[in-house]
């Protein structure tokens, strides 16, 4: 038997029943060796395999924040939050395309059940791309928006049926609104040639491109109101977690891929220097203090980057508690606090590979696979903790919020 076949025959066992955090985190772990094994097979493709999406599929992890009206299991973010990590300790493009398309499942209850309906009124199993960064042209019509133009990074686009893609509209007299439109795939192309990179190639974020695309108005939503948490779809699904922040979500999200990414990097070392002993000296490595500095420094900055997540992840939490809305002041904090904990797991992977010789180099070690995905990874807009920083800092002497998403 397989491991898809044996994720989906203990999929469909539970099939009546909603899974555990720790069943989730059970078959994400099991199938580590499963995803490492055919890491590269992306790249290769140019997108995530159709065999690595049935694996995620068939695990339900699409499914984690997916209202349960709609087939989904509508468990908190945090359980999200560290199956995804999981995921991308053992595949990094697979794991950002979790990260992406999950999420999704997520904002298009914000829409409301008219929405979902469209999506996944005849298959719970409909997945949804995105392009947030508003690249083409939007503007209102009669009945709703016309979009046209050439959205890019829209990652795992080729197993999705739809995407979100962000623009912004002029308003009467000076004013101008950013919203995000929820597209069906056949009114947009996808531009095949349009994804070459050094880093996270197998995630497919190709671009999306429109021509005078209708979107009516109840396929869409204002970021103003994500940002207050006002969203519509909040009178039709009413579980707390749909008023977590969105940009607050989406930042976690992020953050928790690339330290699940440096996780893996850190199991590829502990790989090559367990047991090892040097090439010229015959010393066990594991006496080599240069050796396991790497090591201890990657595993503190890792394990302290976790921590810091589940505490922000309890403090939102404390707050839906409480009926509040997340101040802004520290929403913003914490898109600062992300953009500088995906710094520092940068860095313990860089140490590792620094420290790992000329064999860490060849294009067919594992190690430089997540040294170059991390770094693509890190190039995020999310990620920018010069422009994340310094809004969390204006914000906290009483400057408006100048990040969109938030």
């Amino acid at each position: 038997m397989t491991v898809i076949e044996a994720t989906a025959e203990s999929a469909r066992t539970a099939r009546d029943q909603i899974p555990t955090e720790a069943d989730l985190l059970a078959r994400a772990s099991a199938m580590l060796p499963e995803l490492r094994r055919t890491m590269r097979e992306h790249d290769a493709l140019g997108r995530v395999s159709d065999e690595a999406i049935a694996l995620l599929r068939e695990a339900g992890f699409f499914r984690i924040l997916q209202p349960k009206a709609f087939g989904g299991y509508e468990l908190p973010p945090r359980t999200f939050l560290r199956v995804l990590h999981e995921v991308a300790r053992g595949a990094p493009s697979v794991g950002w395309v979790l990260m992406v398309v999950g999420v999704h499942n997520w904002e298009v209850a914000l829409l409301g059940e008219r929405v979902a309906r469209d999506i996944w009124g005849q298959n719970p199993d409909v997945r949804v791309s995105s392009s947030y960064v508003p690249f083409g042209q939007s503007r209102q019509v009669e009945g709703g928006y016309e979009l046209s133009g050439r959205w890019k990074f829209s990652s795992g686009c080729d197993h999705c049926n739809w995407a979100f893609l962000g623009g912004w509209v002029d308003l009467p007299g000076s004013e101008r609104e950013y919203r995000v439109f929820l597209v069906p795939r056949t009114d947009y192309a996808i531009d095949d040639a349009s994804w070459n990179t050094f880093g996270l190639q197998g995630t497919g974020s190709k671009d999306l491109l429109l021509d005078k695309v209708f979107v009516p108005e109840y396929r869409t939503h204002a970021m103003a109101n994500a940002l207050d948490c006002s969203n519509v779809g909040l009178k039709d699904f009413t579980s707390s977690i749909y008023k977590y922040p969105f940009g607050t979500l989406f930042s976690f999200g992020v953050v928790s891929a690339i330290i699940g990414i440096a996780r893996g990097a850190r199991d590829v070392y502990l790989e090559g220097v367990k047991g090892k002993r040097a090439s010229f000296t015959g010393a066990e490595l594991a006496t080599d203090g240069f050796l396991v500095q790497a090591l201890a420094e990657a595993e503190s900055d890792i394990e302290s980057c976790l921590a810091q997540l589940d505490r922000m992840v309890d403090e939102i939490e404390a707050d839906l508690a409480a009926g509040i809305v997340t101040p802004v002041e520290r929403r913003a904090q914490y898109m600062a606090y992300c953009a500088e904990m995906g710094g520092r797991s940068i860095d313990a992977v860089l140490r590792l590979f620094r420290r790992s010789g000329a064999r860490a180099i060849a294009l067919n070690s594992d190690l430089q696979q997540f040294v170059r995905d991390i770094l693509a990874g890190g190039n995020h807009i999310t990620m920018d903790t010069v422009h994340m920083g310094a809004n969390a800092g204006a914000v906290t002497l009483g400057a408006p919020n100048r990040v969109a998403i938030l």
